[in-house]
């Protein structure tokens, strides 16, 4: 690592507390706030992620109708067999995975980032809320 890289990970590693606090207050303001479509994700101490479940059949739309509100979403964990180059080198080609086929369809990451406010998650709660209060 150079010299810079160095100092500005020390002058981040200040900011970690409080990002970690924030980052949580966002996990449970969320858990809270969704609705019962939306399965929360298993508790994490880091919040990385909020990479939540809903019905396969929705998440496009979910992704689309969150975006047509400015609201980012992301789909992480996309399954490894899924990739051209694990499939160009795998050892068993054939081989299935159907629970990772089916489970990583449900999965969309909401925004949690300690720059979000309390309003910002009061409205990916509403828009959420909304999309599956419209759907059903």
């Amino acid at each position: 690592m150079i010299d810079l890289a160095a100092a500005l990970c020390l002058e981040q590693m200040k900011k970690l507390p409080k990002n970690l606090e924030l980052r949580r207050h966002i996990q449970s303001r969320y858990n809270e706030g969704l609705c019962e479509q939306v399965e929360r994700p298993p508790f994490t101490d880091t919040v990385q992620y909020y990479c939540a479940k809903v019905p396969a059949e929705h998440r496009a739309n979910l992704i689309d109708y969150l975006a047509s509100k400015n609201v980012h979403t992301s789909v992480h964990f996309k399954p490894l067999h899924k990739y051209e180059i694990i499939q160009k080198h795998a050892t068993h080609p054939k081989r299935k995975f159907p629970i990772a086929d089916k489970e990583w369809l449900r999965l969309v990451s909401l925004p949690v980032h300690p720059g979000m406010t309390e309003e910002d998650i009061d409205y990916v709660i509403y828009w959420v809320n909304k999309f599956f209060e419209e759907e059903a």
